[in-house]
């Protein structure tokens, strides 16, 4: 009895244990925390909230679209898209891929701009990821693979390319790596994209042809 006082008191208090510097309260929830679920749920969840904060930020940029109530309805619209993005991740298959995929034992190696998928680590979080590629907002989703194998980019609408690029922001800013200008320089010569959809993301991000040089020779 005087033991669960102590363990209760030191809970309410939350004393700092001077064996395993951890508080009480980290102490009792270090099971739930070190999970890979609970570590990848945490994860798409401060995605959505970044993603969401950038898409709020991007509405002031519709002014170059649209004005009056035909805006007010196009940012409902990307709202809602906002809202929904990447609802998939919480499917269990999803949660079982990316939770092994980035928290497992072979884990993933985040370079210094952000996160880049590279296929042939986990057959698993390859096809989790191929399933995700089908939503809008990913330039995947508007590659075409024709009957003779050659790839030809679909210019993208622009709701699903505005998504798309507060995604790469959002996504950074869940990593601790906000600069999505940077990560689009490291990675943009990966990317099979329609020259009209490469033109606006361009001159979105203010991407010069001199940035581009320089991050060709870096």
């Amino acid at each position: 009895m005087k033991e669960l006082l102590l363990m209760f008191l030191r809970f309410i208090f939350n004393t700092v244990s001077p064996s395993t510097g951890l508080s009480a309260r980290q102490q009792f929830f270090k099971p739930i925390t070190d999970n890979n679920y609970y570590k990848i749920i945490s994860y798409t969840n401060r995605h959505k909230y970044y993603v969401l904060c950038a898409g709020i930020a991007c509405l002031q940029d519709m002014d170059f679209y649209s004005s009056g109530f035909r805006r007010l309805w196009l940012s409902i619209q990307f709202l809602c898209r906002l809202i929904i993005h990447d609802i998939d991740k919480y499917k269990p298959s999803m949660l079982h891929a990316y939770a092994e995929a980035f928290y497992g034992d072979k884990g993933v190696e985040i370079p210094a701009t952000g996160y880049f998928h590279k296929p042939g680590r986990d057959l698993r979080y390859d096809r989790a990821w191929k399933k995700h590629q089908a939503w809008a907002h990913h330039w995947q989703a508007h590659v075409l693979i024709e009957d003779s194998g050659t790839l030809r980019a679909l210019d993208m609408p622009l709701m699903e390319l505005l998504e798309m690029v507060v995604d790469w922001r959002g996504a950074g800013r869940a990593q601790g790596k906000p600069d999505y200008k940077a990560w689009y320089l490291a990675n943009y010569w990966r990317m099979t994209l329609h020259e009209n959809t490469r033109a606006f993301i361009e001159w979105y991000l203010q991407v010069s042809p001199a940035d581009k040089e320089k991050a060709t020779n870096d």
